[in-house]
């Protein structure tokens, strides 16, 4: 167990000192088998297994109805107490078409097998993950798990990052996908079987990933897998007219919606110094290789390696964006004239136009009425829990 409780700490401290990441950064949760970060908590005396997922409703323990049944409604963030849970479980009912809301008796069964004494909380509105991861990691929490999509990580990232701003996160990030998208999760591995998952956050290996920080006049904000202007913010505003399709379908539909009604915008960029300015149909800045739910935008990308990839494509009649859609598909639109794929990490875009700048943040779109966005790479800031058999490898 020493040895397990070493790795857990050097973790911490590499964050409370903000070591660009190196192979020693890639640290398992288990000394040996059988053997795991919490292991001291998840089992009592004589070595026996419990169980406690702990959830609160008006001030006292929820999650048990009637007649033993399950319920989750109307719960609320539990307090942590002294004998402080392994993990918060920061859940978005509303992920996956609602799909995120039945998994409540889930989560206790398949973690309690494992070992793993959770609270579990609930999301009850736009910016509430950032509130509960936040209060999370500034109790101590090691391990903090997002439960829905990718405006779910977004939210718990973003709160684990505002902790402790200038360190780094020290409390490790953990997902279990429900959403429609699951763009994140791609550069994890497979976790689409939720025991895959689950099985993660117990005996999963942490790796330090790069995270973007977007700055603009009046306001801030991390991203985790890519920031994107242009046609992409158009897109967003469509799928959000949408009814919840899966992944690339309503990614596709609410692109061809786009399409029609978008017309490139002139912006002025830099990257890493170096300028330009044209009309374009899009912008990515990207820390993953996926948008829309399988859209390889950035197919080199890595999020360990301090730097951002950056997709360029200028302005396209509607029969280059018919050619150009299946060779982004399958991340073989690099070779294309009117695409450019290069590697920055520092970006600055600036609109030339009459209008405002719009973007998106991992999917999110952010209307604040600046005409300049500024995005800086943060090296090695954020500790993710990846399969075991990942080796560190995202």
């Amino acid at each position: 167990m020493a040895a397990g409780m070493a790795a857990a700490t050097a973790v911490a401290s590499s964050a409370a000192r903000n070591i660009p990441s190196t192979s020693a950064a890639v640290t398992s949760l288990r000394s040996r088998p059988g053997c795991n970060l919490f292991s001291r908590f998840a089992r009592g005396r004589g070595g026996r297994r419990r169980s406690k997922a702990r959830v609160m409703r008006g001030g006292r323990a929820c999650g048990q109805g009637g007649a033993g049944t399950f319920d989750a409604t109307a719960c609320i963030i539990l307090p942590m107490t002294s004998s402080r849970p392994d993990a918060r479980v920061i859940v978005n009912p509303a992920a996956g078409g609602g799909a995120a809301a039945r998994l409540w008796p889930e989560l206790e069964r398949e973690l309690g097998r494992r070992g793993l004494e959770i609270d579990i909380a609930r999301t009850t509105g736009r910016g509430h993950g950032v509130e509960l991861a936040r209060a999370a990691a500034e109790a101590g929490t090691r391990l903090v798990i997002a439960v829905g999509g990718d405006g779910t990580v977004h939210e718990v990232a973003n709160g684990l990052l505002r902790a402790f701003d200038a360190d780094g996160a020290r409390s490790t990030l953990g997902v279990v996908p429900v959403g429609t998208g699951n763009d994140f999760v791609k550069m994890l591995g497979d976790l689409r079987d939720r025991r895959r998952a689950y099985d993660t956050l117990v005996t999963g290996v942490v790796q330090r990933f790069d995270v973007g920080v977007a700055e603009w006049d009046g306001g801030s904000e991390f991203f985790v897998n890519g920031l994107g202007t242009g046609v992409d913010v158009e897109v967003v505003r469509q799928i959000q007219r949408l009814p919840r399709l899966p992944g690339v379908l309503g990614y596709l539909l609410g692109l061809m919606r786009a399409v029609w009604r978008f017309r490139a915008i002139p912006l002025r960029i830099r990257l890493d110094g170096q300028e330009r300015e044209k009309r374009l149909m899009l912008l990515a800045v990207t820390n993953g290789r996926c948008i829309g739910g399988g859209f390889h935008i950035c197919p080199s990308a890595r999020p360990d390696d301090g730097r951002f990839d950056v997709c360029v494509v200028d302005e396209l009649s509607r029969l280059q964006i018919a050619r150009v859609i299946p060779r982004v598909l399958r991340g073989t639109h690099g070779g294309l004239p009117m695409v450019e794929l290069r590697q920055a990490s520092f970006v600055e875009i600036e609109a030339m136009g009459p209008e405002a700048l719009f973007f998106q943040l991992d999917g999110e779109l952010r209307e604040p009425g600046t005409r300049r966005v500024r995005v800086r790479i943060r090296p090695a800031a954020l500790p993710v829990l990846l399969p075991a058999d990942r080796g560190g490898r995202a």
